[in-house]
């Protein structure tokens, strides 16, 4: 299951799902980026992407989507 991406300005977020061996191990990663088209930077990746950067710059949005607040 791929959800996103979310965009706000030069921000998105996207959730891809992670498949393990059984339906019980899916695991989603999360990814947030800054940038467009070729220019795309990497802010976080993971299964918690609510870091620092994230809930001082990123747009409300994006920061409700990957920090639920």
């Amino acid at each position: 299951m791929n959800d996103g991406p979310y965009c706000s300005g030069i921000w998105s977020f996207s959730t891809v799902e992670v498949s393990g061996e059984s339906a019980d191990q899916l695991e989603p990663l999360m990814v947030v980026t800054t940038g467009k088209d070729t220019t795309l930077a990497l802010v976080a990746a993971g299964s918690d992407v609510c870091i620092d950067r994230v809930q001082t710059e990123a747009p409300p949005g994006i920061r409700v989507l990957a920090c639920g607040f």
